[in-house]
């Protein structure tokens, strides 16, 4: 078996006795000829995919397999089962946020009723309000109808607020002469809404509060990889389009500002994206690890290989989903690592590969804070090799002495 240049080469790792074995797949290695154990020359430098790969959808790359080159076979573990598929509907009408904002004048007049709403059915003759004909507090039965007084039930699901009017005026007017009819609503019914991305258990949930923050906080929060500055919002109309928006609800928490008051409808769904490139240790992951509606911190199941004690599969206690705590649990760094060059291997939800290079060799030169990338599920860590012609702005003893670095003892003959 030959491998052809530009192979790519995976690392298979496990943690303990068992020690290290390295699984290589050729870019045109015959299926059923992967070898159970071979060895590796070097620690891969990229996220295992070669560069033109990385960022780009499984899909596009599928594509693209089809008119250019064949698809390589590592491609296979980057697909997650089960991992939602975030398509771009044909019929996605983008608007502004303000459209699904409660002080929206429109907003009411654009809802449609369903059971479970309360509305005032107020009804004049003669400029006087009628008591014996207005409805204080109308519900929407089951069946989705009501009763009023003289003309009997009245279906009022599915309807918007002036057709419900219109229709009452209209039967009224067999009864009274040129009534007037008014229909607002008092109370909303529960929605139920859709919740997917970077939340602790996307699902569907009816809320007895159509607001945005109770949704978030009804699927357990938002994780720490949470993209809070384009959530998104989208809503189907009875013609098949889907208005959709974007709602920045991190900038609020920052400046301190109200944020957008928003309304939700049912079958509203809401998909609150991953950070495209994760933010480092700063205010602003602060906050998005610790605000009101941030999910509580979980184990997270990491692969940690390249120059460190034991590489392996690890699952790093909740709230310690940290690069340099990944490390500390593969027994420490190598004298032989490079932690200039730390990688971050990702797949997202939508399909898409990314990689994040970390620096901790900086911070410990400079005596600042590490940059500590928070982690996610199913991440690779990658700790490279020192190059042996890239030491000389490497202090080796400044890493030797960390934390980060496995303590050897050496005895002297």
């Amino acid at each position: 078996m030959r491998f052809k240049p530009g192979a790519l080469w995976l690392t298979g790792l496990y943690s303990g006795s068992l020690g290290l074995g390295w699984l290589a797949l050729g870019w045109e290695m015959p299926s059923g000829m992967i070898p159970a154990l071979a060895i590796a020359p070097e620690i891969p430098d990229r996220c295992v995919l070669p560069a033109d790969f990385v960022g780009r959808s499984l899909a596009q790359l599928r594509q693209d397999s089809q008119t250019n080159q064949p698809l390589p076979e590592v491609l296979r573990l980057f697909q997650q089962p089960g991992a939602p598929r975030i398509q771009r509907e044909p019929n996605l009408v983008p608007v502004d946020v303000s459209y699904f904002e409660q002080a929206n004048e429109n907003q009411t007049e654009r809802y449609r009723l369903g059971p479970g709403d309360q509305v005032f059915i107020d009804v004049f003759v003669n400029g006087q309000r009628s008591l014996e004909l207005s409805i204080p507090q109308a519900v929407v039965g089951p069946e989705g109808v009501t009763f009023v007084p003289l003309i009997g039930t009245v279906r009022l699901e599915g309807l918007l607020l002036d057709q419900v009017a219109q229709d009452v005026r209209s039967r009224l007017n067999q009864f009274v002469k040129n009534p007037q009819v008014n229909v607002s609503l008092i109370a909303q019914r529960p929605v139920q809404v859709t919740v997917t991305g970077s939340v602790a258990r996307p699902g569907f949930y009816p809320l007895a509060a159509s607001q945005l923050p109770v949704a978030l906080s009804t699927a357990g929060g938002t994780t720490p990889n949470a993209d809070l500055r384009t959530v998104q919002l989208r809503r189907t109309l009875p013609d098949g389009r889907i208005l959709a928006a974007e709602i920045d609800i991190l900038t609020p928490l920052i400046q301190g500002i109200v944020p957008p008051d928003i309304r939700l409808e049912d079958r509203d769904v809401i998909f609150v994206p991953a950070q495209e490139s994760q933010v480092s240790r700063g205010p602003e992951q602060d906050i998005i690890e610790t605000y009101s509606l941030a999910a509580a911190p979980i184990p997270v199941q990491v692969t940690i290989v390249g120059e460190v004690v034991k590489p392996g599969f690890y699952v790093l206690p909740a709230g310690l989903g940290r690069v340099s705590s990944a490390i500390l649990a593969a027994g420490g760094a190598s004298l032989t690592a490079d932690l200039r060059s730390i990688l971050v291997c990702r797949t997202t939800v939508d399909g898409r590969l990314i990689q994040e290079k970390v620096d901790l060799y900086t911070p410990l030169s400079e005596a600042t804070a590490l940059p500590d990338t928070p982690l996610s599920n199913g991440d690779s860590i990658i700790v490279p090799r020192l190059p042996l012609d890239d030491q000389q702005d490497y202090n080796r003893t400044l890493v030797a002495n960390s934390t980060l670095v496995n303590q050897q003892i050496t005895i002297a003959s």
